[in-house]
């Protein structure tokens, strides 16, 4: 299956985008009976992608380049489960991993991968 993120598409997109979930925390206090307890609002919603492009070499460096440009913004999502959102933010985009890929009768040279933190804000 075949993904994207930001408008790049991608050869896979791995990894479930989860719904955004009510966070809370909870305290106590030395000397003092119970807990103290917030709801902090629907914002737990972090995970982890993994971008893959088969490609030739320059256009996997293009992706990559244009993935990493988007860090720190909000961008549309949608995996190989044909989950979307548009509103993902991409906290942090790692370094590419480019591996050599051969797949008989097709001009695939190399096989780009990127791991990315991401947030679901809404």
């Amino acid at each position: 299956m075949a993904g994207t993120i930001g408008g790049q598409s991608c050869s896979l997109v791995k990894g479930a985008i989860p719904t955004v979930r009510i966070a809370s925390k909870a305290w106590t206090v030395p000397g003092m009976n119970g807990v103290g307890l917030a709801v902090t609002g629907a914002n737990d919603g972090a995970f982890e992608l993994t971008a893959v492009l088969y490609s030739s070499l320059v256009a996997v460096g293009a992706w990559s380049d244009a993935i990493y440009a988007m860090q720190g913004t909000i961008v549309a999502v949608t995996n190989d489960l044909a989950q979307s959102s548009s509103y993902v933010f991409l906290k942090k985009v790692h370094t590419c991993t480019v591996k050599a890929a051969r797949i008989p009768g097709t001009t695939v040279a190399v096989r780009g991968e990127l791991k990315i933190e991401a947030i679901r804000t809404q």
